[in-house]
């Protein structure tokens, strides 16, 4: 398949692969019962239902900022933390798709500014999209822990994975 690179095809390919992640994680934990995703994730802000919904709803922020919302840091998405996964899921693959077709129709690296935490800022654009691969990961990350310490075999959501599923859309099959 030709693959004609426009905008920021790597970051394209990236955020897939988060969106992959993300959306993988999600639908191993909705096999899992409410006391089980209500439970606690030790070194995540909250339970682990709390936590993939924090993950989602910081992505979205993030999708905002790249978009050049001002106010991205105060968005919230319908459902709250407690919602349920199906919903968190439909969001997830959203703001993912969103992400996607951001990347691949920007060239560059645009500088943004707006409010973050209170603060004002000025940056360019990697910031966002940085903090959206770090971001995931790391509470991707949390949730797994969680998960293993409670003896439950989690998703393999490497990169290497996500190749060899072949969700990546236009890449050849790996030499490895």
């Amino acid at each position: 398949m030709d693959n004609v690179a426009s905008g920021n095809p790597i970051l394209a390919n990236l955020f897939r692969f988060n969106q992959w992640a993300n959306v993988e994680l999600i639908d191993g934990c909705a096999q899992l019962g409410d006391e089980l995703l209500d439970a606690e994730a030790p070194g995540a802000l909250g339970t682990i239902r709390q936590t993939l919904w924090r993950l989602v709803e910081i992505e979205h922020r993030y999708l905002a900022a790249l978009h050049g919302d001002a106010n991205a840091w105060f968005l919230t998405l319908s459902g709250g933390t407690d919602g349920e996964l199906a919903t968190l899921r439909v969001l997830a693959l959203d703001t993912g798709e969103q992400l996607v077709a951001w990347a691949e129709a920007t060239s560059g690296d645009p500088m943004l500014t707006g409010i973050w935490r209170d603060n004002e800022y000025t940056a360019p654009a990697s910031v966002f999209a940085g903090q959206v691969i770090l971001h995931g990961k790391e509470h991707r990350q949390q949730v797994q822990e969680a998960l293993l310490q409670r003896g439950i075999t989690t998703p393999d959501l490497s990169v290497w994975n996500w190749w060899n599923t072949e969700r990546s859309v236009g890449l050849e099959s790996p030499t490895i």
